[in-house]
Parts: structure tokens; sequence; C-alpha cells
């Protein structure tokens, strides 16, 4: 009786097993097609970035391209958590191309009508920071995937965006950060930019955040995200624009060899509201 039941146990552990197991842990063939489960992992440092602490990535859209580059289906996936599991038919013989673009998602600054060239939209302004954390953005691509060749699944995003702080340690004032010649749209497949448009952040309301830098703490001025090169990053040239309290003329402030580059972080820090 004791191995009876014994058995009995072992048979419920299995279903349970069977029955816990993700939709898509298992590749099943259906009509010529076959499920493949692509898990795809945003950083761990999601939640602490430099400004809040809040997620903002909320959709995670997946294009399917075939080997020209064609558009052949596209699907999107709530984000609640860092890792992702993207179920896909795929036909078994052809190859694939597919890009995972992850970012806030309707109200995203993003243009993704084309996944192969992302555009991003300048702002309205004024602007504020909370409007400005929705440019946090991640991509990958995995390129010439062949169901039942390609060993990949697993898929690691990153960001195709310089994240811009700018502060200051003395009391914070509204602020315009400028920046000309600044790409503004980002090809997934080659991981490069294209554009040089002028870009404006017009800051009216003043931030209670701060940042840290090299155990300074400094409070924000500015901040935002700028698609970037990645492996070196570019210059550029940035200006801060601001009225003091007890005075009507507004002053600036140019910053030169500035560099921003994806996946990075770009401080512009001091007492910067001092002529």
């Amino acid at each position: 009786m004791k191995k009876q039941v014994n058995n009995i146990v072992g048979w419920m552990a299995l279903v349970w097993l069977l029955v816990g197991l993700p939709a898509c842990s298992d590749e099943e063939e259906m009509g010529g097609y076959t499920e493949v489960c692509f898990t795809a992992t945003l950083p761990e440092d999601l939640q602490t970035r430099a400004y809040g602490e809040a997620l903002s990535v909320h959709r995670l859209v997946v294009g399917v391209f075939d080997a020209t580059e064609k558009e052949l289906l596209r699907k999107e996936v709530d984000v609640t958590g860092t890792t992702i599991e993207v179920p896909l038919q795929l036909a078994q013989g052809l190859t694939y191309q597919l890009v995972f673009w992850a970012d806030h998602g309707m109200d995203s600054p993003y243009n993704i009508a084309d996944l192969r060239a992302i555009e991003m939209k300048l702002p309205t302004q004024p602007v504020t920071f909370e409007e400005m954390q929705k440019g946090d953005a991640f991509f990958a691509t995995v390129q010439n995937f062949n169901v039942g060749v390609s060993p990949l699944r697993a898929v690691e995003l990153t960001r195709p965006v310089a994240q811009i702080n700018v502060g200051t340690t003395a009391t914070p004032l509204p602020v315009t950060f400028a920046t000309s010649r600044v790409p503004n749209i980002f090809y997934p497949f080659s991981n490069t930019t294209y554009g040089a448009v002028n870009v404006s952040w017009s800051f009216t309301k003043i931030s209670t955040e701060s940042f840290v830098v090299e155990g300074t703490t400094y409070n924000y001025l500015a901040f935002g995200y700028l698609f970037a090169p990645a492996n070196g990053g570019e210059k550029i040239e940035a200006t801060l624009n601001w009225t003091a309290v007890d005075e009507t003329m507004e002053q600036s402030r140019t910053f030169t060899d500035v560099t921003i580059e994806a996946n990075k972080r770009t401080n512009i820090v001091g007492n910067l509201l001092m002529k």
C-alpha cells in the first residue's frame, strides 16, 4: 500500500510538472510551422536608472522579416519584468531576420511603423521629467535565423540611446537644454544611426530628484535620451539656457566636446548656473 501511495504521488508530481511548464517551453510543429519561443531579457539595472525609480518600459514589439528584410509578421507583448517570453509561429526551411524593440508604449517618442528604421520624434515643448523618461528604449536583432538549425533562443536587449543627465550643485532653476546635429533615425539591423536634427528640451518645472557622480550629489536640471552610436560614440555641442530668479536677462552656457554613446550615461554636471 505504501508503494502504491508513492506511485500516486509520483504521478501527481509529473502531471503538475507538465501542466506548470510555460506554454512555449516546447517547440511544436503545426501545419508546416513550428512554434519557437524566444526569451528576451532586459538589463537588471532597469529599475535603478539615474532618474526616478519607475519601470518605464511597458511593451516589447517583435518584427519578423524574410531574408530580403520584408516584414512578414509583428507581435506585441506586455512587459511586466526583465524577462519576456515571445512565442512565434515560424516555417521550417526559411531564413528569418528579427527585430526586438522595447519602449514605453503608444505614447513613447518613437515611430516604429518601420522597425528597420526607427524614428525618434521631437518632443512638444515644454517637456517634463516624467515625459522624458518615456524615451528609454531597448533593442536586439536576430539575423539569419533558421528553425531547427539556429540554436539561438535567448535574446539580450540593450539601449540604442544615450541617457543625458544635466545637474547642478546649486539650487535648480527652469532651464532649456539644446543640442544640434544629433541623429534621429536608428537602424537596428546594422546598429547604426542617421540624421542631424536640432533638439531642444525646455523644462519649466523644477525636479526634486538628484543623482550622484563620483561621490557628489547633483540636482537635476535636465534629463532625456538621444540616439547615439555604439562603440565610441560621437561628440556633440550642447547649450544650457536659464534666467536667474533676480534677473530678467537669459543666461547661457555652452558645453563643447560632449560625448554621447549608446547604452551609456552622459553626465553634464557642476555648479552650472554660475557664470
